[in-house]
């Protein structure tokens, strides 16, 4: 008999109509107080495993599990999270880019043609 799943481990199901294994795991909740749940998918049992559990590491480590995280996401992440602790001239420098000044330009640049 197999054994039962823990509170937060996820689950996982058989998809028939797609024919695989589907993995379903609460990721919190989103601002509006709405239920994020993560989904992974493969076509054996093990392979959906070890998604899953590469899908909660990610998620415990801090790491976005979004599908719709941008470059500008990334950039604006690491001008809040990856600044921290740096030389104050650093910070500071020109930018690459002419014509940005603040740090929603540069978030924003990603975006720019």
């Amino acid at each position: 008999m197999a054994t039962r799943r823990s509170n937060g481990e996820g689950g996982l199901s058989w998809n028939e109509a797609r024919q695989r294994w589907v993995g379903r795991a609460s990721l919190g909740y989103n601002a509006d107080g709405k239920r994020r749940i993560g989904t992974v998918s493969a076509r054996t049992k093990t392979e959906a495993q070890n998604k899953l559990r590469a899908l909660l590491r990610d998620h415990h480590d801090g790491l976005p599990t979004q599908r719709a995280y941008t470059v500008g996401d990334a950039v604006q992440t690491w001008l809040v999270h990856g600044l921290v602790g740096r030389d104050p001239n650093t910070v500071a420098t020109e930018p690459a880019w002419p014509g940005l000044t603040s740090s929603q330009d540069w978030a924003s640049a990603g975006s720019r043609s």
